[in-house]
């Protein structure tokens, strides 16, 4: 007879001591490290429970794709992919992580513990070996890497209940379909759910054959205008901001200028989560007829759908269901950032998960104290509700302002992931004309006493939706 092995007792190990203990391995963790590292004499010790770095992207689906360009995602130190819009594949990311982490390891401030729980109090619990623990003393700070967590249906189940007789996959069971089935049926209407009728459209799958469950109508980032036109800081934000008075003309503005994407006209979304999608994407997927909006499902059986709400939906003979459910970004609720003794990773721009790592590792390297680097930067949460993406928008264009000041042009000039410098995404020529203006109106702006001051578009945000109350 096999039973469990009991747990042997704690073993500790002979310990590390490091100026900063990272706890998580994940891509916002991996930003701030490679800028500690590559700009101090900072010694780094990194524990995941995973056995590689980059955090989701090894629980992701296998045709999963970078959803922005690779000019602004992965570490300054290193070129993601082809670089530039290129939408870089997962194992694409995987092996670039590797070699990032090779790269720190090499220098001999990093030292690596995979399969490893920290404990808290610099207590590092081995998740193979039972009971060996390794003690890390931390002169300078704990810096936590898991705020940012992100949810992937892999790793989660479906938050409604499945009968007996369903065929019933996660996303990633797409890509170890072995048959045909005679309709496949998509739960979601975010990012992953639009991955998932995209794949299912570029295999061949009849658009006949395709039924969208769509609890929620979402807005969505429309990926090329964004770059073309700067993001958020860009004209056309700007001028679409200036001209709203209220959160219906901001959406209608954003619509109007191409900024934002929805897939029916006549709907209006309901949430705003922030997926990034092209007019090309969005196109493929209108052309699905089969759009179920009844709000989100209660319960799945072998013969039909039932609704929260009450309403009934008839299955369909023969059908796989795909679950793209799980919300990726429920993070913890905000909190401070810059802590005694802790740092807690957070974004600080929008949606800018790596920007924000380099640029809290920036902050930490200054010889200023936490409550210096705490004034210049605010948490940004993740927006799931219309009124967020606004409001944390005006706290990310206060930041930026502040940052300006305080990093000045050429730290921001000489990282790549910090979207001033645009040579990789636009070319030699139109990158350095880009940087020139930019230059120019933090010089302007230096010489009138007014840099570091928010946008007038950032301040009439912050008015109009106050922000909400950033929990310790």
């Amino acid at each position: 007879m096999h039973g469990s092995v009991p747990a042997p007792p704690p073993v500790t190990m002979p310990g590390l001591s490091c100026d900063y203990l990272v706890v998580g391995a994940g891509a916002t963790a991996m930003a701030f490290v490679d800028e500690l590292i590559n700009n101090s004499r900072s010694t780094v010790v990194m524990v995941d429970t995973r056995a590689k770095p980059g955090g989701h992207w090894n629980d992701a689906y296998d045709f999963v794709r970078l959803h922005q360009p690779a000019a602004l995602y992965g570490v300054n130190s290193r070129k993601l992919g082809t670089g530039g819009p290129d939408l870089t594949s997962k194992y694409q990311i995987l092996a670039y992580y590797e070699t990032v982490l090779a790269s720190l390891a090499a220098t001999g401030r990093l030292t690596w513990l995979p399969h490893t729980r920290h404990q808290g109090g610099g207590r590092c619990l081995s998740l193979l070996e039972g009971g060996r623990e390794t003690l890390v003393t931390v002169r300078r700070k704990v810096v936590d890497g898991t705020a940012l967590a992100t949810r992937v249906p892999a790793t989660h189940p479906p938050n409604y209940d499945v009968g007996p007789g369903v065929s019933l996959v996660p996303i990633g069971g797409l890509a170890r379909v072995e048959r045909c089935w005679a309709s496949y049926v998509v739960v979601g209407a975010g990012k992953t759910g639009l991955d998932a009728l995209l794949y299912l459209l570029d295999q061949g799958v009849d658009p006949e054959r395709i039924r969208w469950i769509v609890s929620n109508s979402c807005w969505y980032l429309n990926r090329d205008v964004v770059m073309e036109d700067g993001g958020m800081d860009g004209p056309k934000a700007q001028e679409a901001i200036k001209k709203a008075n209220n959160l219906a003309e901001l959406y209608q503005g954003f619509d109007k200028c191409g900024l934002f994407l929805r897939v029916n006209k006549q709907v209006e979304p309901t949430k705003m989560r922030a997926a990034t999608v092209s007019e090309t994407e969005i196109e493929k997927i209108r052309r699905l007829k089969d759009v179920v909006r009844k709000g989100r499902i209660e319960r799945i059986t072998k013969d039909k759908v039932i609704f929260i709400g009450g309403e009934e939906l008839k299955s369909q003979d023969d059908s796989l269901y795909i679950d793209c459910s799980t919300s990726g970004t429920l993070f913890v609720p905000c909190q401070t950032i810059f802590q005694p003794g802790r740092i807690v990773l957070q974004m600080v721009q929008l949606p800018a998960p790596t920007m924000s790592g380099a640029v809290l590792a920036g902050l930490e390297l200054l010889s200023q104290d936490d409550d210096f680097k705490n004034s210049v930067v605010k948490p940004v949460a993740a927006p799931h509700e219309l009124e967020d993406w606004f409001r944390e928008l005006g706290v990310a264009l206060a930041n930026f302002g502040r940052l300006k000041k305080v990093m000045g042009f050429w730290w921001m000039w000489r990282r790549r992931l910090v979207g001033v410098n645009m040579v990789e995404m636009l070319g030699l020529g139109l990158g350095l004309f880009i940087g020139f203006i930019i230059a120019s109106s933090m010089l302007f702006k230096w010489l009138t006493g007014t840099l570091g001051g928010n946008t007038a578009t950032g301040t009439k945000l912050e008015i109009m939706f106050p922000s909400k109350e950033k929990k310790e």
